[in-house]
């Protein structure tokens, strides 16, 4: 009798920690800390997407484009990760992009440790736009000034779909 009950409470401390760890990411460094960093020190994404808002407003009254700013949950929305793959990580998005806007990707993710002023700056935006931002993933459109001129999200339809509905939300600008 007490070898069972020995065995069931192992095979279930065994199951608790095993059921724990299953699909948990963790972040760089095991932490969950990433040193601070300025923001002029972060540069663009591997898919070449602004990440600091100033520089992308910065490129945008160069280029005279408005921005696309993409809010996401890149770790943990399971839309957001759709939209990733079924559009923007195609070259027909990245052309019309190239043509069109200045990409910024703001993300909150869950598991994947950023800096803190990377973090701030996404809150801070979160909070000056929270009535156009009702989930995730939320694009908007915006001129350098901050004002918003469309808005958009997942779509189905592929790359070609998704830039023709964009350039029409844009057509305002």
């Amino acid at each position: 009798m007490m070898c069972r009950t020995f065995v069931s409470v192992t095979l279930i401390l065994a199951f608790v920690v095993l059921s724990n760890n299953i699909g948990c990411k963790r972040p760089a460094g095991g932490s969950g800390q990433v040193a601070d960093v300025p923001l002029s020190q972060i540069g663009l994404t591997k898919d070449g997407w602004f990440q600091v808002y100033d520089q992308a407003v910065a490129k945008a009254k160069e280029t005279g484009k408005p921005i696309l700013v993409d809010f996401t949950g890149s770790d943990w929305c399971i839309w957001c990760q759709r939209l990733d793959a079924e559009v923007f990580a195609h070259d027909a998005f990245t052309t019309w992009a190239k043509e069109h806007v200045v990409l910024l990707k703001l993300d909150y993710p869950r598991g994947v440790a950023q800096p803190p002023s990377l973090k701030r700056q996404n809150q801070e935006l979160l909070q000056k736009y929270r009535d156009q931002v009702p989930g995730y993933p939320t694009i908007l459109f915006i001129k350098a000034d901050g004002s918003v001129v469309g808005n958009y999200g997942y779509d189905e339809g592929g790359p070609e779909v998704w830039t023709q509905k964009a350039s029409a939300k844009l057509s305002g600008t």
